[in-house]
């Protein structure tokens, strides 16, 4: 019906886009059997057979970590692009030149500190700017330099922003342990840990730790881009985005 809509807009050649976003949701709905797996073969028949319609889909997991017997499907048919970190610069123009008409000014070194609590990741971004703006309506207050900058970041933790929660709640028990021991260990953000002193803290605790299970639990979360090692062949850990650190020290999430 959709695709007979698109034959009826007075000669003008429309497609119709269909965007699937956090689509790994797909794949946990087949599994709890609220659809059926044949989804897969009707999007896929779609994709291949119906020129007017075109599919976007975006989600957090990469092609890699997903069921191969659903995925393969459909993404050996379609262009794969990794969306990744925001550069310096990047996140410089996202925090200005929204505001540029407005009269609201950074200190640099109030936008170093946003691109060193964020490391560039979109989405923490959007919302340290986003409370930027909020903090300088308030305050009217143009020129907003780093004090500013860490006024706004205590706010951003403490309202547990839910995009933190669904970090936490998609990690394992001996992953929170050891964002929780790391936490612990790092009392700012160029600090960094080995993984012996992370599974000394995690005895400290009293949580158990075996060195198979401590290594597969950091591999998992610098695949996530939770965390990351100071170079290729380093085994110093710290925490990639630096507002996890803090939302952690925070909230005191359980385990």
């Amino acid at each position: 019906a959709a695709v007979t809509a698109l034959d009826q807009t007075r000669g003008k050649h429309f497609n119709l886009l269909l965007m699937f976003d956090e689509f790994e949701e797909l794949q946990k709905r087949v599994e709890d059997g609220r659809l059926e797996p044949d989804i897969f073969g009707f999007l896929r028949n779609l994709m291949q057979h119906e020129p007017r319609v075109d599919f976007l889909f975006s989600g957090t997991h990469k092609l890699e970590e997903l069921g191969a017997e659903y995925w393969s499907i459909l993404f050996n048919i379609a262009a794969y692009k990794r969306i990744t970190f925001l550069d310096p610069a990047e996140v410089h123009r996202l925090a200005t030149e929204p505001v540029a008409l407005s009269g609201m000014e950074y200190d640099p070194l109030a936008l170093d500190r946003i691109f060193q609590v964020t490391a560039g990741h979109p989405y923490f971004t959007q919302v340290v700017c986003h409370e930027m703006v909020a903090y300088h309506n308030e305050v009217e207050r143009n020129y907003l330099t780093m004090t500013c900058v860490d006024q706004v970041l205590e706010r951003i933790v403490e309202r547990g922003e839910a995009h933190f929660k669904y970090i936490w709640s998609g990690a394992t028990p001996d992953e929170q342990r050891v964002m929780l021991a790391l936490t612990d260990l790092l009392p700012d953000p160029d600090s960094t840990v080995t993984p012996m002193q992370v599974g000394q803290e995690m005895q400290r605790k009293g949580w158990p730790v075996d060195e198979e299970s401590l290594n597969r639990a950091l591999i998992h979360l610098q695949a996530r881009d939770i965390l990351t090692r100071s170079g290729p062949q380093s085994r110093l850990y710290r925490f990639k985005i630096d507002l996890i650190r803090r939302w952690i020290g925070v909230t005191r999430p359980a385990v």
